[in-house]
């Protein structure tokens, strides 16, 4: 039997008992997930064989150091001394103390999977979740989501505003000015020349009917009467009828802003204990 010491910092985190081929790395694949940015994913590994405890390293980037110098695979003795990026391991032969004064061991509890490794050195191991009669003195206990207040669902604060935000676009899409569009311009047909027979030309030919030009200019409406520019009164009078928003909106609208601030409040504060 063998336990490994490991120390970061010049501070022991953990004790680990090895009960066979364990693998270390920053994966959480590996039997002791070490949060190093130094290691690999898959860093080195321990295993017994013949009788002793070696160390192998599996190609890592920085590689693995026993008592100062590199190695690839090498024998380990009592107080031998690893190296794996900026972590220290102590191994030892024997059956790991339980002496929890000089070090408790690390508690088992449930977390989030993005935050699991934030502000530690090892991953935490999830087990079953502890009725709150079983928690110790101090811990933190769950505690359910608030209900939301009758009146939301009664006086249909939610519909409430989000009407009032429909009807503000709308207003807001109908009364906003619209770009005028100038009338493109028509070419009107110039009226027939006054021709004169010549002599000896048939007569059919001095005949001249309207030209297509014309037919079409004639089938066109009139022009329309120019637009004429808004004055300066008519425009405050415009901006005078704006719907106003009094102190109902206002307030309405603080307490649903509140009312979100509350929840997320309270579901952060769930979601970390």
């Amino acid at each position: 039997m063998a336990y490994l010491i490991i120390s970061q910092n010049s501070e022991e985190v953990a004790r680990r008992q090895l009960k066979g081929t364990t693998q270390l790395g920053r994966s959480p694949e590996c039997g002791i997930c070490i949060h190093d940015i130094l290691l690999s994913r898959i860093h080195c590994k321990l295993h017994y064989a013949r009788g002793a405890w070696r160390v192998e390293d599996l190609k890592s980037r920085n590689g693995t150091h026993v008592n100062g110098a590199r190695v690839e695979s090498h024998v380990l003795d009592d107080g031998d001394i690893l190296r794996i990026g900026r972590t220290q391991i102590a191994f030892h032969r024997g059956a790991l103390p339980r002496d929890e004064a000089s070090f408790p061991n690390p508690l088992n509890r449930p977390a989030d999977p993005f935050e699991a490794l934030a502000g530690t050195v090892f991953a935490f191991e999830l087990g079953d979740a502890a009725p709150p009669s079983a928690l110790p003195a101090g811990m933190p206990r769950p505690k359910p989501a608030p209900v939301a207040p009758e009146a939301y669902e009664r006086d249909g604060v939610c519909t409430l505003v989000l009407d009032m935000l429909s009807d503000l676009h709308d207003t807001t899409i109908m009364e906003a000015p619209r770009p005028r569009s100038r009338p493109k311009p028509i070419v009107r047909g110039t009226p027939p020349r006054a021709t004169t027979r010549r002599p000896g030309a048939p007569a059919a030919a001095t005949a001249r009917g309207p030209s297509l030009l014309e037919q079409l200019a004639a089938e066109l409406p009139p022009l329309p009467a120019p637009v004429a520019k808004p004055t300066k009164e008519a425009r405050r009078t415009r901006r005078r009828a704006a719907p106003q928003f009094g102190l109902e909106f206002w307030v309405v609208t603080l307490m649903v802003v509140l009312a979100a601030l509350a929840s997320t409040a309270t579901y952060a504060l769930f979601a970390l204990c």
